[in-house]
């Protein structure tokens, strides 16, 4: 398991879901520690509603704004 690493407003940029990616991480749950290497595997096939979720902010373009 990874740590999502955030900035001190809770989000991974300072944009605070005004920007795709800030919003993809609140849409996820903001999970606190992601199993990266699960994501990441070639044949990944999300098998619920939280791990498609998730998948969606592991692959939003990062945001910039730091």
């Amino acid at each position: 398991m990874i740590e999502v690493p955030l900035y001190p407003n809770g989000y991974p940029c300072k944009c605070s879901v005004n920007c795709n990616y800030s919003k993809a991480y609140k849409d996820a749950g903001k999970p606190k520690h992601i199993d990266y290497e699960k994501y990441t595997k070639k044949d990944f096939i999300p098998e619920s509603k939280n791990q498609e979720l998730i998948n969606n902010f592991l692959n939003a373009k990062y945001c910039l704004n730091k």
